[in-house]
């Protein structure tokens, strides 16, 4: 089955109000003071103060948080590549996350001028109205846009070309694809090799013996993740997360905290995983 049957491409673009302006009069002022020239810098002043906006950042951070767990580079255009089996689940939470995104805006927008007046407080001098758009402008200068696409086929050419042409197309973009598809399985490998090496980090740190659960789920939350990831069906991947199931994912949080012969086996196993590991994310 060709990769384009397995997965497309994704995007998300977020736009987001401008939180900063140079402010040429007090970059003025303080060249002035310190007897500095124009282009030792410049002031920038803050136009909306971070908590009123912090409800729009959390959801555009987390949309574009989701979008990279779910998703793998492909290229450097922002587009990344969504596994199939992935759609159904990231359009839902996309789509929820696009939702909740135009309902804080909108109450954004309702509140506009407050945030206004709250920035007016912090600013003093430094404030000028003319710096802020209108409120009707708002919901375009706020904006949540997902992009779906197909990958590009070596085999599919609508243009008239010359044989020997086609040929050096098809070739460019089959190695343009080769390239990205490592790119995409390296990264799997190493959200693999992260989620245990933080666990045998923590294992072994002798000043901080604190140990989270979560550093358990987050090996089991990412090896029932990758099977879906694997559009390339890489036998190694598999095999690996079979692996990483079997050794560290049914270790007891509890037991591992309280008996070091446990612990010590859980490193032994999890420094043995890393090693093994290691080769495909050189």
């Amino acid at each position: 089955m060709a990769l384009s049957d397995k997965a497309m491409l994704a995007a998300v673009h977020i736009g987001m109000i401008g939180l900063t302006k140079k402010d040429s009069d007090a970059t003025q002022i303080v060249i002035d003071q310190k007897n500095a020239t124009k282009n030792a810098g410049n002031y920038s002043k803050n136009l909306i103060i971070k908590e009123d906006l912090k409800p729009i950042t959390r959801i555009a951070n987390a949309a574009r948080a989701f979008h990279r767990e779910m998703t793998l580079p492909w290229g450097d255009n922002g587009l990344r590549l969504l596994p199939a089996k992935k759609f159904i689940d990231y359009s839902k939470e996309m789509g929820d996350m696009e939702a909740n995104f135009e309902m804080a805006v909108a109450d954004f927008a309702a509140d506009y001028d407050t945030k206004i007046e709250n920035a007016e407080a912090e600013l003093g001098d430094m404030f000028n109205i003319n710096d802020y758009p209108d409120a009707s402008e708002l919901t375009n200068i706020f904006t949540f846009d997902r992009e779906l696409t197909n990958i590009e086929d070596p085999n599919d050419f609508r243009v008239a070309l010359q044989d020997g042409e086609v040929t050096k197309l098809k070739e460019e973009i089959s190695g343009r694809i080769n390239k990205r598809q490592a790119e995409a399985m390296k990264e799997l490998w190493q959200r693999l090799y992260d989620v245990v090496s933080k666990l045998v980090v923590k294992l072994q740190d002798a000043d901080n013996p604190i140990f989270r659960n979560s550093l358990i789920d987050n090996i089991i939350s990412m090896t029932e993740l990758l099977p879906d990831m694997n559009v390339m069906d890489d036998a190694g991947l598999s095999t690996m997360c079979n692996d990483i199931q079997a050794k560290l994912c049914t270790l007891d949080p509890v037991g591992l905290r309280e008996k070091p012969d446990l612990k010590e086996e859980a490193i032994k196993a999890g420094k043995e995983l890393l090693e093994n590991m290691e080769e495909h994310i050189s």
